[in-house]
């Protein structure tokens, strides 16, 4: 009985098992087809999402209505920079006199090295003669020119004349090294000195060097003539000299070269440092010219020499012979010279050469025939070691040509050259910028003129990289002028010329920063300024070609009284212009007129004078505002018969038919003058008044007025110069940017940006928006792009700007517009919607009134939602060539910078761009690309 009792149990375990399996299989069934189910429907959610994103997007395209309302092409001279060079696009100093001082030798030769520019420093150098010492002169504009400083006196020839050919100077970093030495077997050694070349002080021009102790080194035989100094780049920088030297004066010339490797700043002043490298033996060497060129290797050089002209004479002094080279590995020198094609010869005292990387740029003054006296202009590049270009006829006509070469810009690989050369009565320059060593000759541009009105041009230098300048001797008996000129279009974008609007007789022209002074109405651009005796003003439609001034009006400033360019602000609204003027004697004038396409402006009145409270005289600076009800509004500083400067503020109400001013606030504060900028609040009526010391950092205060009475003060952390700074206000927000220092007093300072709500009980934290300690000035923009403000920035000769997109919580890295405008002072910048700046440059009369601007598109929208404009593109339709791309990655390949906007429905922005290059008078089409695909173009014709 047992068996089938356990079958039967056996039986029903099978019976279970089959169970639990057919429940798992249907269980797995159900959540397959559940997750089919799920499946289908989240498929068909997503789809019918797509779908209708889809039908959104192209819903947004066919509604997206976006249009190019204006765009400014910006300065055509700041555009016209980096590697753009127009024809007859030359732009010089005038040829300005350096010196009168000193023998027609004073800068000679063209070979050697005596002229710089220095960026750390923001100044030209150039070293010459005066006939007595090797002095030197610094200017950080090529017009004005420092006082000479000695920088040696141990140089004289057998005649006891210091000439300029007795001395050779190399610039690395802001480190100076120079040789001198005496002339005509004068001496058996020569003079090594190194420094260091400082920025000037504060409102000077005059750099310093900090010298090391001058030091004589030993040579073999008696030197009789020399080459030059250079620093070769190796791990440990090396100073190298190349000397010629006779053992008497019938002997053959030798070429010495010694070395000193820099392992201090002052290794080289101590004269066992010296090892004597090589002496060559060249049996037929020319008098002078011999040429050491270092390359941006590992210490790599290149030695250039004339080997053809037998003994000297002082009949073959500038004749033409042969070159030859050779090179120095960073370990060792060639034995074997390599010989430049004989056809031509050259004079390499009339000449000079450059390297680029691994190639050496020569151009010189050379003829067909062994011995010529006159010849042309020849160039030809020379690849390390030993690979030479078939020399090719730059110039054609035979003169007697002193030749300068220059790399411009500082990249080691891109053979960007410039050459100038003179002779008689003319010097010239032609550019290249992408020299050919297939085909040197090709890709030049057309002789362009410096000056046509010397005389016996002689010692022409060149930079040798950088900041192209070019400087020369002009005379044929003493007193010998000195000359410089530089050129704007071969200077980086960063030393780029900019045009002037006038030439004045006050330093203070446009001052302050404070003050309003620029505007752009009806197709002009409006510069009001003080010539030194009127207050006028000038118009442009391009920023270049500016009318003659015109006087803004009988009335002004009374007969004898002198008139500052801070004597006289404005305020535009529309079409029309709000004129105030401080007259300095008890009251001040304001007057109302409209601009007008033909570049005048139709005033409905002569000034009206407003007296001021008894005993008041005006000091200026003035500030003028209309508020939203039409209120005329000026706030000024003043002096009281006794006691401490202040502030009045008065008002015109609007429609009482009336020239009388009520006092509205009178403050007597501080011990100097105190300056004020009046601003209209963005909704309501009344005035927000910003005031505090003016010329040097002190409180600054915040005063906000909606009718007859101004509200309690409210200031700032820090200390600012209110003449250095400026402020504006975009929906009841006050926005400053200014010189400020956490001491009372101060002329320099710090960079700072902050913002003030209106009726807010304090200001926003500052913003350092650079931390650099210097004379900082502001110039403030706001944009009508939700969050846009640009900042212009200057200090000594240095103009740059900023941007922010987010009212100003973050700025860009600043952008600079030129470094060649002497001792920058009062900054005017533009109103609303245009992006410029005008500023008085110089630090002796006569003083030039200078304008920038920088190019900028307004974008309209009456699409029914935001539009994000992501690229912009302009296109040059003449060469069929891309100008510009902006997009909204800024480090893509050849994409200039930045563009990433929204622009709200119905409204129109304006947005701030880099400066770009392009033509005048020329057909462009600008296309925006949106987020939605959607492209706008239009075509536009560049400013003529």
């Amino acid at each position: 009985m047992a068996k089938p009792f356990r079958k039967l149990s056996k039986g029903r375990r099978r019976r279970g098992v089959s169970s639990v399996i057919g429940t798992i299989f249907f269980i797995l069934v159900v959540f397959i087809v559940m997750a089919i189910i799920v499946t289908m429907f989240n498929s068909f959610y997503s789809f019918t999402k797509q779908d209708m994103g889809i039908q959104q997007m192209n819903q947004q395209r066919s509604e997206t209505s976006l249009s190019d309302a204006s765009f400014q092409f910006g300065t055509p001279a700041l555009a016209n920079s980096g590697k753009y060079f127009p024809e007859n696009s030359i732009s010089t100093s005038t040829s300005a006199s350096v010196d009168t001082n000193g023998p027609g030798g004073g800068t000679e030769y063209t070979f050697e090295r005596k002229l710089f520019y220095v960026s750390s420093t923001g100044l030209y150098w150039a070293f010459y003669s005066n006939g007595a010492s090797i002095v030197y002169r610094t200017s950080p504009d090529g017009i004005s020119w420092s006082a000479a400083t000695t920088l040696t006196s141990s140089v004289t020839s057998i005649s006891n004349t210091a000439e300029g050919y007795d001395f050779s100077a190399w610039v690395s970093g802001s480190s100076l090294y120079y040789i001198a030495t005496g002339y005509d077997l004068g001496d058996d050694d020569f003079r090594f000195n190194s420094g260091t070349l400082n920025a000037p002080a504060a409102g000077s021009i005059a750099g310093t060097i900090t010298l090391n102790t001058e030091v004589s080194v030993a040579t073999a035989d008696p030197v009789y003539s020399f080459g030059t100094i250079v620093v070769s780049s190796a791990t440990t920088p090396v100073a190298w000299v190349s000397i010629e030297e006779k053992a008497s004066a019938t002997s053959d010339a030798l070429i010495y070269l010694m070395d000193c490797s820099l392992t201090t700043a002052t290794q080289c002043n101590t004269a066992t440092n010296w090892a004597t490298s090589t002496h060559y033996t060249m049996a037929n060497d020319h008098d002078y010219p011999n040429e050491l060129v270092p390359l941006s290797a590992s210490g790599e050089l290149v030695l250039i020499y004339d080997d053809s002209q037998g003994i000297f004479t002082t009949a073959d002094k500038f004749e033409t012979g042969a070159l030859d080279i050779q090179t120095y590995s960073g370990t060792a020198w060639t034995t074997t010279a390599v010989t430049i094609p004989t056809t031509p010869d050259y004079d390499l005292s009339r000449a000079s050469a450059v390297a680029i990387g691994s190639i050496v740029y020569f151009a010189g003054y050379a003829d067909t025939a062994t011995g010529d006296t006159t010849g042309e202009i020849y160039f030809w590049a020379l690849t390390y070691p030993n690979t030479v270009t078939t020399p090719v006829a730059l110039v054609t006509s035979a003169a007697n040509w002193d030749v300068g070469v220059s790399q411009n810009g500082t990249s080691t690989s891109v053979a960007d050259i410039t050459i100038a050369y003179g002779s008689g009565s003319n010097v010239y320059w032609e550019f290249n910028p992408s020299v050919s060593t297939s085909t040197p000759g090709t890709g030049w541009s057309t002789a362009q003129t410096i000056s046509t009105s010397e005389t016996d041009v002689s010692g022409l230098q060149s930079t040798v990289s950088g900041t192209w300048g070019v400087i020369w001797s002009s005379g044929s008996a003493s007193p010998f002028m000195l000359k410089f000129a530089f050129l704007a279009n071969s200077l980086s974008l960063d030393q780029m010329n900019v045009p002037t609007v006038i030439t004045t007789s006050t330093e203070d022209a446009t001052s302050y920063s404070s003050e309003n002074k620029l505007f752009f109405s009806e197709g002009l651009w409006w510069d009001f300024f003080s010539d030194g005796t009127n207050l006028a003003y000038s118009t442009s439609p391009d920023g270049v070609v500016w009318s003659a001034e015109t006087n803004v009006g009988t009335g002004g400033p009374p007969a004898g009284a002198t008139a500052h360019g801070y004597t006289i602000t404005a305020f535009q609204s529309g079409n029309s212009i709000y004129l105030a003027a401080s007259y300095l004697n008890g009251y001040f004038g304001w007057r109302q007129g409209v601009f007008e396409a033909s570049g005048t402006i139709a005033f409905s009145s002569g000034w009206n004078a407003a007296s001021l409270s008894s005993g008041e005289t005006a000091t200026g600076p003035i500030s003028i505002e209309v508020d939203n009800s039409e209120n005329l509004w000026v706030a000024l500083g003043v002096s009281p018969s006794s006691g401490n400067y202040g502030i009045q503020v008065y008002e015109l109400p609007s429609g009482t038919g009336s020239v009388t001013f009520t006092n509205i606030l009178t403050s007597a504060t501080s011990t100097s003058l105190v300056g004020c900028i009046i601003l209209p609040p963005s909704t309501g009526i009344g005035a927000v008044l910003v005031w505090g010391t003016n010329s040097v950092t002190g409180a600054v205060s915040i005063q906000t007025s909606s009718g007859s009475t101004f509200g309690t003060a409210v200031s700032p952390a820090n200390d600012y110069a209110l003449g250095s700074s400026d402020a504006e206000i975009v929906n009841n927000i006050v926005y400053f940017a200014g010189l400020a220092s956490t001491s009372t007093g101060a002329s320099v300072g710090s960079l700072d940006f902050w913002d003030f709500s209106v009726g807010a009980s304090a200001t926003s934290t500052p913003i350092l928006i650079n931390s650099a300690t210097e004379p900082w000035q502001a110039g403030l923009i706001p944009g009508p792009t939700a969050g846009s403000l640009v900042l212009f920035d200057a200090y000594y000769s240095t103009l740059a700007y900023y941007t922010s997109s987010n009212y100003g919580a973050t700025w860009s890295s600043n952008a600079t517009l030129t470094t060649l405008s002497p001792i920058i002072t009062g900054l005017a910048t533009s109103s609303e919607g245009t992006f410029a700046v005008s500023w008085t440059s110089g630090n002796i009369a006569n003083y030039n009134v200078q304008f920038a601007a920088i190019p900028s598109i307004s974008l309209a929208s009456s699409s029914s939602f935001p539009v994000n404009a992501i690229s912009l593109y302009v296109y040059n339709s003449a060469t069929g060539v891309l100008a510009a791309h902006f997009d909204t990655i800024a480090s893509a390949s050849g994409v200039l910078g930045s563009f990433n906007y929204w622009i709200n429905e119905g409204t129109t922005v304006t947005i701030p761009l880099s400066i770009f290059s392009w033509t005048t008078s020329t057909s462009y089409v600008i296309t925006v690309d949106t987020s939605n695909g959607v492209l706008v173009s239009n075509s536009v014709t560049s400013a003529s």
